[in-house]
């Protein structure tokens, strides 16, 4: 155990990449853990791709409901609500179009 993640720091391993291989071993059975390799350059460009559209789609997803609370009160939307008084800007189909694009995001 420690003897020879000593002996492997010695030879120019890391310590804690040593000592991260014997838990993993340890943990689900078999060899030692070797690292992992880098993905696919073509796996990171989508990934990427994928990221930014989705941040999109939060950003005009906010943006719409964003808007929508911005208009101000309309009595449609006052008479949706149980409250009187209250505006249901949540309830208004333009909303709830833009939360369902900021949940498309995600």
């Amino acid at each position: 155990g420690a003897a020879a993640a000593t002996a492997a720091w010695r030879h120019g391993d890391s310590l804690e990449d040593e000592l991260g291989s014997m838990v993993v071993a340890q943990l689900f059975g078999g060899a030692r853990a070797s690292r992992a390799e880098p993905p696919p350059p073509l796996w990171w460009a989508i990934s990427v791709c994928a990221v930014l559209i989705g941040n999109t789609f939060i950003a005009l997803g906010l943006m719409q409901q964003k808007r929508v609370h911005r208009k101000g009160p309309s009595q449609h939307r006052r008479d949706l609500c149980c409250c009187r008084g209250v505006d249901a800007y949540f309830l208004s189909p333009e909303w709830i179009c833009g939360l369902v694009t900021f949940l498309a995001g995600h």
